[in-house]
């Protein structure tokens, strides 16, 4: 596989090393923002006196479910939008990473291509045919080995 990589195919590279960790900010920023949500929300909630879910013992973890549901849903349709200006703000971060790294490893395998293609010569000419044991094996006029009658 060749490693010269250049316009697109270099840009598609980069973006399938970049995917996974886009993936992931999105939901961390989606994450940050129900987070922030709900806070606002529990908030808010603080302020009404009355409350839907009645005077009972389960009514602040209903009250809590309900916020986390809430704050959630807000946070995945980008109501607020807060999720979606964090994004833009570290994913072209996270694509220079990956283009740095994509970098880096062509680098390195263009360096050990050199090396082993240096090294492949060398290898060859140090390999050398098996010389004969003994002088009674060889003609000692020519230093060929003798036909063998075995």
């Amino acid at each position: 596989m060749s490693m010269d990589l250049t316009g697109m195919g270099k840009a598609m590279a980069v973006a399938k090393v970049a995917n996974h960790d886009l993936k992931e900010l999105k939901k961390a920023t989606q994450g940050f923002e129900s987070i922030f949500l709900k806070k606002l929300f529990t908030e808010l909630r603080s302020t009404v006196k009355d409350s839907q879910f009645g005077q009972g013992l389960g009514k602040d973890i209903y009250e809590d479910m309900f916020t986390q549901a809430l704050a959630d849903s807000a946070a995945k349709s980008n109501s607020l939008g807060m999720g979606q200006i964090l994004y833009k703000q570290f994913a072209p971060r996270i694509v220079d990473q990956a283009r740095q790294t994509f970098e880096e490893a062509t680098k390195l395998a263009r360096t050990q291509q050199k090396i082993s293609s240096a090294t492949a010569p060398e290898a060859q000419s140090t390999t050398q045919p098996e010389a004969p044991t003994s002088d009674s094996d060889t003609n000692t006029e020519e230093g060929q080995p003798l036909p063998s009658n075995r």
